[in-house]
């Protein structure tokens, strides 16, 4: 079964940190791990709830799990009709993880009109840093790509849509690519 799920920058780094391979551990707070059946309600709450939040920021992966493991959890319609998602109890999580079928996608970026960058940090002067390392060379530029690629990661889908600078993109997506080829970038 295909699934959705919305989230912030926390919570995309900690999947960016697993090889896109896992999601991490519910707070106690979080009871439930609710992904999403329909790409279009889970862009819904990337840009009113994660988009809106003190990070303004949020992103839409898909994920597939089993159908077997997939079938003892009910979907759950809580709004309209395409507002199905699968509760799964947080202490399954790790089930959930095992029963993953490949990795876990970024498929789409909301950014709220305060966005400046991941944790109140510029991603338009890291862009300029990366611009500084492509003049030294490309080996600097991999090895500023790979110092934190988390970061980049998360904001690589604002730079894409705000730099005039497509060559300089192309470098760090050539550089991202020779440091993680088995993730790709999102634009």
């Amino acid at each position: 079964m295909k699934l959705y799920r919305p989230c912030g920058p926390d919570e995309l780094r900690l999947v960016f940190e697993s090889g896109m391979r896992a999601w991490p551990p519910r707070l106690a707070e979080q009871p439930i791990f609710y992904p999403v059946l329909n790409r279009a309600y889970a862009t819904q709450i990337a840009r009113d709830w994660n988009a809106n939040s003190t990070a303004q920021a949020g992103y839409v992966t898909l994920f597939e799990i089993t159908d077997k493991f997939a079938s003892a959890f009910p979907r759950q319609v809580v709004g309209g009709r395409e507002h199905e998602e699968l509760w799964v109890p947080a202490e399954r999580l790790d089930e959930l993880n095992a029963n993953l079928c490949g990795r876990i996608a970024l498929i789409g970026a909301v950014f709220g009109p305060r966005f400046t960058g991941i944790n109140g940090t510029s991603a338009l002067d890291r862009l300029k840093g990366f611009a500084a390392a492509l003049g030294s060379g490309q080996a600097i530029l991999d090895a500023a790509v790979a110092a934190d690629a988390a970061t980049l990661y998360l904001e690589f889908p604002f730079l894409a849509a705000n730099s005039p600078v497509a060559s300089l993109l192309k470098a760090i997506e050539q550089a991202w690519h020779r440091v993680h080829p088995e993730i790709p970038l999102h634009r």
